[in-house]
């Protein structure tokens, strides 16, 4: 039905004067709606109707109860709420206040043919209805097209017929395809995803574009055909269409609108972690395209908020995000949007939100009248029970659903765990055993064997939990009630207990942790959010940041799986040994289950799991007690640090804290408010929106004295790597001047890599997963001056947007050096990141002219949650004033995350990157070879995989620097927890004797949280040394390893938050040689080693605050031993036995191989061993000549051979 223009009245008093007020003042100004005249085009919106036909929902059937179960949509209300709904609008549009009803969003709860013509045809009786004034502009949504559509109109589930996307334009034509532009549909054949899409003109002064972002095509469903999918997908082609549309509107005067189902603005962090599937693929780089396209202002549909937020793209442009909560779910609301449209492109919007039911009541079953307003009598209590334990009790119930519908799809629990996990259980076991082991032909372990005994447990649970629910369902009735009744706080909640009859207003009456549930999503839902006056939900947070409220619902958390769940499953789940045999053998094992089933009935118990357990453990004597009550207690009171209560009372609390807080774009400013946009807006760049570089990380490259690499991220659409650097002229930083350096030595390039964020964070775990397409940059300086310092800065010159100033100092090639040595930055906060910042910063304060940082692994606690990187390389500023030098610690090598994704380091040709692993490399720096392992590229028994031994081997060989260093990230040699790991144990066998072979002389280590100094260690034993006092060039005087004849290996402590307690050496020395120095992690710490000739110098340090306390102090220090000359048999004596064994050697009969000795033989100097030496040798017996030189020198790292 075309449109039919009427005059001017007034809209709403909540609305307006503001427009006119908007077109004078900056972009994004918000302010409340005031009265005023009519904008100049008003639409209301109604989003996820999700209809339904009465016939079809077959009211009473389980089939629909079961499903309307798991769906917070008001199926029996759903004919009121839209039939008043539409009432509201036909009034208004009547009134001259609505010209336009925008539906979009998912218009059908399955897509069915019968629902989308009866919802057609309501929309086509309001349109009649209104005399022309008020056109219906229709859009289909997820779930509209191409679904497997079904009913419950006999009874039970039934497949229905669907639509096609060419029969939707059919459906619809005279609601809103009857307006499109002569050239606004995207795709006539309908052949394409997106193409349903067309547009509108709105009053000649406003362009609607209805985009089509749903998936049901196959040229963009993941399987290629064409069958509804969930998410949304702005596809490349239909995008290019809609920035084509925005600039003709532009040409023709007018300004574009895009509406669509799924969000593409970001909106509360909370609410994307939440529903990430409700917005379209990309949608943060999308939402900027389209603001510097011209598009400003986005019309959504899900994820079922009522919520308005913005976006300002890299150049300056803003896009505004309005999306509504589902017309047939609480609060049961739709908007009004009014439209006016200013000087060229400008453009004003005052959004409303209007019940349901302010012109005529909800109507339900014919003739029951629903008290007003809706969602405050009814709405609530209708979609979550009214109750905060109903309301949980819905949420755990749904979650349960379906996990148990995944379960069932999958053919068992076992088949489930195997589905997620990636395996075959029965071709673990035959690998494992090579095929099976057999007795006479019989499987008595096998995979067949072990699948069998699964498979007769998981019918028993399956009997229990899955095929008949309600025993599950009480379950969870059981669990809701004990998380629901949880105190929160000591205050009452009362914020939406007048409303919603959510808390009490009994001031005695605590508030639950269930009141609490209920209140976030009463915010978030409802929009405006605003706890200023909501001492329940501060108190709530402030419980949570103190760890109390968060201890508390851990362990009632472990208490009812243990006690309701787990407890439950092994008493009720029966040992039947039978059915782990088949053939003849099973005949034997019926006799054996009979003699067990008696055996446990002499005793008073049945054959169940719990039963044995409870056997086992009374008759071992273990740490988890003598029954299942005391494992239980023990599982509850050791599971989870103190500390990581702490954790996740602060990660609960910013979750909770930034549900029921809004300021984007303003505070309370969802609705009954009015914005504008008025131009481009100066943007302020950032780290955390990666602006600004973020993750910089700078290394050596291949040669130390000439080259560093500086790598870092950005948002995709920060495209320039640049640097600007100078040479250092005393301390202080130059004058920079904008222009980015440029020349041969100055090697760049970017790569588009995608990163991995989690959905959401509890702190010791995340949940979900999202990837986001980023910008690698890496700049390669080669040609630099040796043994100078310079100052830089990275980023994107040409916006201005660059990196704060850093330096680094390249390798002289000689001389003394200091670096510093840490390990264990991670944690799981950024607060505790900032516990590493401070390591850094008093470590490099205390050792200014520190050359280089090496870092032994675990540099994030998860590595792969993309924000633990930037915590780790982006929090500790002074980061920037030195070379990082890392090696894979376990959890900082995670996929698309991993190491090599975020330092440019001088890796081995032969070296194959694996991202799952790490990697691993090696650099000289003055007269020191380092060699940097990674204990993640390893064999199943733990051992290094033979290409990385490989190349250890060949690398330590060809070295000839006189200090040999090695690093990893797992800990061989320690006093920490995995002392005893059998994977420790095959690591430490593997090493210890090839490192003491090619000469190491230190191994820093990482991973085990604690500090200690090993013995010099050769074979597994104490390799012995001398002892004395040196000073160092500063005149610091230190206790000396004097020449050790072993390999010393090192713990630093975690640099972060979290340490270890050091295990008792009555446990360390079954494994290994008692250390030296042994410290609890309880404190940050840091190690600085000096290098200084012959000498090495290690002073430890724990952090805390400003102030360091050294724990150890220690030197190594190289130099020769003196030998007899003549000693040519090096048994310490010089007889006629040394004359004889060089006169054989001569007389090539029996050859020297001894350096020392080849060195003692050459008695006259001459460099030759011969008849002459043995002659001096004789004479020296006789007293009759003494030789010129009394003895030889040689260098104690010749006598490890």
């Amino acid at each position: 039905m075309k449109f039919k223009p009427k005059g001017k009245t007034k809209l709403m008093s909540v609305i307006l004067a503001a427009a006119m007020l908007l077109s004078a003042v900056p972009s994004g100004l918000i302010l409340p709606a005031l009265a005023s005249d009519t904008p100049d085009v008003s639409v209301a919106v109604f989003t996820d109707i999700g209809y339904m036909t009465p016939g079809e929902q077959g009211v009473g059937s389980e089939d629909f109860d079961a499903f309307r179960r798991n769906s917070d949509t008001l199926y029996e209300y759903m004919e009121g709420i839209l039939d008043s709904a539409l009432a509201s609008v036909k009034d208004k549009a009547l009134k001259g206040e609505l010209r336009y009803l925008i539906v979009n969003g998912s218009l059908t709860a399955t897509g069915s043919e019968k629902s989308h013509l009866a919802l057609a045809e309501k929309l086509k009786e309001l349109e009649e209805s209104t005399e022309g004034a008020l056109q219906v502009i229709a859009m289909a949504g997820e779930g509209d097209i191409n679904a497997s559509s079904f009913s419950f109109e006999s009874g039970v589930k039934e497949s229905a017929r669907g639509i096609t996307p060419s029969r939707f334009k059919e459906i619809y034509a005279d609601l809103g395809y009857d307006l499109a532009l002569a050239d606004g549909l995207y795709d006539a054949a309908v052949s394409k995803a997106g193409g349903l899409t067309y547009t509108v003109s709105l009053n000649g002064d406003i362009r609607l574009i209805m985009a089509d972002v749903s998936k049901y095509s196959p040229d963009i469903t993941s399987t290629g055909t064409a069958a509804a999918e969930k998410g949304g997908v702005i596809a490349p082609e239909l995008l290019d269409y809609i920035k084509a549309q925005a600039l003709d509107a532009k040409e023709n005067g007018q300004v574009p609108v895009l509406v669509s189902d799924f969000a593409v603005v970001p909106v509360n962090h909370v609410i994307e972690s939440l529903n990430s599937s409700d917005f379209v693929r990309n949608y943060h780089k999308i939402a900027e395209e389209l603001a510097d396209a011209g598009i400003h202002f986005h019309i959504g549909g899900k994820p079922g908020y009522n919520d308005i937020a913005s976006i300002v793209s890299d150049e300056g442009e803003t896009i505004y995000g309005i999306l509504s909560s589902a017309l047939t779910s609480f609060p049961a609301t739709y908007r009004i949007i009014g439209l006016t449209k200013g000087e060229g492109q400008t453009l004003s919007a005052c959004a409303e939100l209007v019940d349901c039911d302010d012109v005529q009541p909800v109507v339900y079953k014919e003739n029951n009248v629903v008290q007003k307003p809706f969602k405050k009598t009814t709405a609530l209590k209708a979609s979550f029970g009214g109750s905060s334990q109903a309301y949980v009790e819905k949420f755990i119930r749904n979650l349960a659903d379906d996990f148990l519908d995944k379960v069932k799809a999958a053919g068992g629990f076992i088949k489930y765990y195997e589905d997620i996990k990636g395996i075959n259980i029965r071709f673990m076991v035959d690998s494992l055993f090579f095929g099976g082991i057999s007795i006479d032909g019989t499987p008595v372990l096998s995979g067949q064997n072990v699948e069998s005994f699964l498979n007769a447990i998981d019918n028993q649970l399956m009997k229990r939990y899955l095929n008949d629910r309600s025993y599950t369902y009480e379950l969870v009735k059981k669990v809701s009630s004990r998380i629901a009744g949880l105190p929160a706080s000591n205050l009452p909640c009362v914020k939406f207990y007048d409303d919603y009859r959510i808390g009490s207003p009994d001031t005695d009456r605590a508030g639950t942790f269930g009141d609490a549930l209920v209140s976030v999503m009463l915010y978030m839902t409802l929009g405006n959010e605003d706890k200023s006056d909501d001492d329940f939900i501060n108190d709530v947070i402030n419980n949570l940041y103190n760890t109390s409220l968060s201890e508390d619902v851990y362990r009632i958390a472990l208490e009812v799986l243990f006690d309701d769940i787990i407890k439950d499953a092994l008493k009720h789940t029966k040992i039947d040994i039978s059915s782990y045999f088949e053939g003849e053998a099973k005949k034997i094992a019926n006799y054996i289950q009979l003699g067990f089933e008696f055996l446990m009935l002499l005793i008073g118990r049945d054959n169940s799991y719990h039963n044995l357990l409870e056997i086992i453990l009374k008759n071992s004597n273990t740490k988890y007690g003598e029954s299942f009550e005391d494992l239980k207690d023990y599982i509850i009171n050791d599971s989870i640090a103190k500390e990581d209560f702490e954790i996740v009372g602060i990660s609960a609390a910013e979750l909770i804290d930034a549900a029921v807080t809004d300021s984007n774009p303003a505070e309370k400013s969802d609705h009954g408010v009015c914005f504008s946009y008025n131009g481009k807006v100066k943007v302020v760049p950032t780290k955390e929106e990666l602006r600004l570089p973020s993750m910089k990380a700078v290394t050596f490259g291949e040669n130390t004295q000439t080259s560093v690499n500086i790598s870092w991220y950005t948002k995709l659409s920060v495209t320039g790597t640049d640097i600007e650097i100078y040479p250092a002229n005393g301390n202080n930083p130059p004058m920079f001047t904008g222009t980015p350096t440029t020349g041969a030595g100055i090697r760049k390039f970017t790569q588009v890599v995608k990163r991995s964020y989690p959905a959401g964070s509890f702190g010791i775990f995340d949940f979900g997963s999202s990837e986001v397409e980023t910008r690698r940059h890496v700049i390669q300086l080669t040609g630099l001056e040796k043994g100078k310092k310079y100052f830089y800065r990275v980023g994107d010159a040409s916006r201005g947007w660059w990196s704060e100033i850093g330096s680094f100092t390249t390798g002289a090639g000689e001389g003394n050096f200091t670096f510093l040595y840490m390990s264990e930055s991670g944690g799981k906060t950024k607060a505790q990141y900032e516990i590493f910042a401070n390591t850094v910063k008093e470590a490099l304060k205390a050792y200014p002219k520190t050359s280089f940082i090496m870092h032994a692994g675990s540099l994030t606690a998860n590595g792969a949650n993309t924000r633990h990187w930037q915590w780790a390389l982006d929090t500790p500023a002074e980061l920037s004033q030195t070379i990082l030098m890392p090696a894979a610690g376990r959890l900082d090598a995670r996929g698309i995350n991993s190491m090599l994704n975020t330092f440019d380091l001088p890796l081995p040709d032969l070296y194959q990157e694996s991202s799952s692993t790490g990697l691993y490399y090696s650099f000289d720096y003055n007269n020191v070879h380092f060699a940097v392992l990674n204990t993640n590229d390893q064999k199943a028994d733990g051992t290094l995989s033979d290409a990385q031994i490989k190349w250890l081997k060949e690398d330590l060989e060809e070295t000839n620097k006189p200090w040999k260093i090695v690093m990893m990230n797992k800990s061989p040699y320690s006093s920490g927890p995995h002392i005893g790991d059998p994977e420790t144990i095959a690591l430490r066998n593997q090493i210890g004797d090839l490192l003491y072979k090619y000469r190491v002389d230190l191994v820093l280590q990482g991973n085990d949280g604690v500090y200690m100094r090993s013995q010099p260690i050769r074979a597994n034993r104490d390799a012995g040394s001398d002892a004395h006092i040196i000073t160092n060039s500063e005149g610091k005087m230190y206790t000396s390893v004097l020449n050790p004849m072993g390999t010393i290996y090192l713990n630093s402590g975690p640099a972060g938050a979290r340490g270890n307690t050091t295990v008792p050496d009555s446990e360390t020395i079954q494994y290994i040689p008692r250390g030296v120095k042994s410290y609890s992690g309880s404190k940050p710490m840091f190690t600085a080693i000096t290098v200084e000739g012959d000498n090495l110098f290690i002073d430890a340090y724990t952090v805390e605050g400003d102030e360091l306390t050294s724990i150890d102090r220690i030197a190594i220090e190289r130099g020769t031993k003196e030998f007899p000359m003549g000693d040519v048999n090096l048994d310490g004596k010089v007889n006629a036995k040394d004359a004889r064994a060089l006169l054989r050697h001569y007389a090539i009969l029996e050859i020297i191989t001894d350096s020392k000795a080849m060195m003692a033989a050459d008695v006259n100097g001459d460099g030759k061993i011969n008849a002459a030496d043995a002659r001096l040798i004789l004479r020296k017996v006789a007293k009759l000549e003494e030789f010129k030189k009394q003895t030889v020198s040689v260098p104690v790292k010749e006598l490890w051979k």
